[in-house]
């Protein structure tokens, strides 16, 4: 205790609080020792990347931030990137931080960051069973087919058949049976 109570970081009022108060610096002698762990805490994570229709996404720039306690009232953190190979896959290994966040980017795709992956707090990382991400592919709006023709039909119940892309009468003609 008194190594803690007479480190250089430690304010003058600090040791005057603690010194009244040894309870008080015995909880912030565990918040340092909790915080130090989490900070140093080895982070492992294996993702993989796919389309709306399941199809790997290759190249994609995924962003991993680490969490990092500073003080009771601050922290900071660490930023990471990887690229997604053929197979849509990307890792984070050898990292250090008390928690990590995954953000997938890439030009041409949308990620919802409201719809994440499945990650749980007990989350195993595990190379053989990588977290799903989804991105969708930015298509733009379907072209609109525009047609125009004239043409009578016929009284008597025959029936015919338009092109629509043409404009033509279309001479083979599908029953509707």
């Amino acid at each position: 205790m008194a190594a803690f109570l007479n480190a250089p970081e430690r304010t003058a009022a600090e040791k005057e609080a603690f010194q009244k108060n040894p309870g008080l610096a015995l909880k912030y002698m565990t918040y340092l020792a909790m915080r130090a762990a989490g900070n140093s805490a080895d982070l492992a994570f294996y993702g993989k990347v796919l389309d709306q229709y399941g199809q790997p996404v290759v190249g994609v720039r995924v962003l991993g931030r680490t969490l990092l306690y500073v003080s009771m009232d601050a922290s900071g953190g660490d930023s990471y990137y990887t690229d997604s190979d053929a197979d849509g896959l990307f890792k984070f290994v050898g990292i250090h931080g008390a928690s990590l966040t995954v953000t997938p980017q890439k030009a041409g795709y949308e990620y919802n960051p409201r719809l994440p992956p499945n990650w749980t707090e007990d989350y195993v990382p595990d190379p053989d069973n990588p977290l799903v991400f989804t991105m969708w592919k930015v298509q733009g709006a379907e072209p609109i087919v525009h047609s125009e023709f004239d043409s009578r039909v016929p009284y008597d119940g025959t029936p015919i058949a338009f092109d629509l892309f043409t404009g033509k009468i279309r001479e083979e003609v599908f029953s509707l049976l």
